[in-house]
């Protein structure tokens, strides 16, 4: 249950954007990557993403603004590959290509002149593991974080909506009931965002569990609603394109702040873009800083615009599996 540490302290910084809805962010270690992808560009990008987890057959691209549809197609058709998914807002394609020919792809697309960037998307994963059992019977880290200082100023409102982007959520936790204001599987493309893991159910309920029933636990804001958007698989793995849709269509949705308790090894451009629409429409960004136990960043936490969390023990010792920096 070591990993309570650094969720706890993501959400304790949830609590302190809805007391205030501060509009800029504490971040750690930033580092943005290549607002473009040009043709010189692609050969070191491919070399130095290898020690990175890319996903296979899949591309993300982004045409000039005078780029029609159509004339989209035509560039996809001409270059071997084929639109899985859109993300509108960012202006973000999602092609898939055959299995091998990535970097072939990559290098032709990059030199289309209707093509503003392409990359490969890369894959992201929770940094921790949910316990088995829903009650947890000492929850020290609300000690440690003191949280009942927040909860003088503030214990949340149902205006203030939180969304986990994460496994989903348990729509049937008997200490969730009645605070859900919308769900989004971005897997699917549905409203069915059921927990398959267990870890985004035990995040919302740190967030926003039911509080001073009784019953369960004591969340960090009680009365907050939740809105679970599922980007991560039962494995606990997902990719950036699905985090940056899961960002933007609860953006869209009304989010106020997104909790996200994932990472991975490398940032893209359409993640970053997806953070900043967020981020320019006044919604407070959480992510977790990583389970390398190095400063290496990781993202979406390495963002500016992010809240980045590291995890501490009981005893207010950085964990030796947090990564750490700033």
């Amino acid at each position: 249950m070591e990993w309570l540490g650094a969720l706890a302290r993501t959400l304790v910084s949830v609590v302190v954007a809805v007391s205030s809805m501060i509009g800029t962010a504490i971040h750690s270690a930033p580092v943005d990557p290549p607002d473009h992808t040009s043709a010189a560009a692609v050969q070191s990008s491919i070399t130095a993403s290898r020690s990175s987890t890319l996903v296979d057959a899949r591309l993300l691209v982004r045409y000039r603004t005078q780029v029609t549809t159509a004339q989209a197609e035509v560039v996809e058709r001409t270059h071997g590959a084929r639109k899985k998914a859109e993300i509108r807002q960012l202006g973000i394609r999602v092609l898939e290509v055959p299995r091998g020919s990535e970097a072939g792809a990559l290098r032709s697309l990059a030199a289309d002149p209707l093509v503003e960037f392409v990359e490969r998307d890369q894959t992201v994963a929770m940094t921790n593991t949910a316990p088995n059992d829903y009650w947890w019977p000492s929850q020290w880290s609300q000690v440690k974080t003191r949280a009942n200082a927040a909860w003088d100023l503030t214990t949340g409102s149902p205006s203030v909506v939180i969304a986990v982007l994460d496994t989903g959520v348990d729509l049937a936790q008997p200490d969730l009931q009645g605070k859900f204001v919308g769900a989004y599987n971005v897997l699917t493309g549905s409203s069915d965002a059921t927990d398959d893991n267990g870890h985004g159910t035990w995040a919302a309920g740190v967030a926003a569990a039911a509080s001073d029933n009784t019953i369960g636990v004591a969340s960090y804001c009680w009365h907050c609603s939740l809105m679970p958007v599922k980007v991560l698989g039962a494995d606990g793995i997902g990719t950036m394109s699905d985090v940056a849709a899961g960002i933007t269509w609860a953006t869209d949705h009304g989010a106020r702040v997104i909790s996200m308790s994932l990472s991975g090894t490398a940032g893209t451009t359409t993640l970053q873009s997806a953070v900043r629409y967020a981020h320019d429409r006044g919604v407070v960004l959480v992510a977790a800083a990583g389970n390398y136990g190095n400063s290496t960043p990781t993202y979406p936490a390495a963002y500016p615009e992010v809240v980045s969390v590291a995890g501490t023990d009981p005893n207010d010792a950085l964990y030796s599996w947090s990564d750490f920096g700033a």
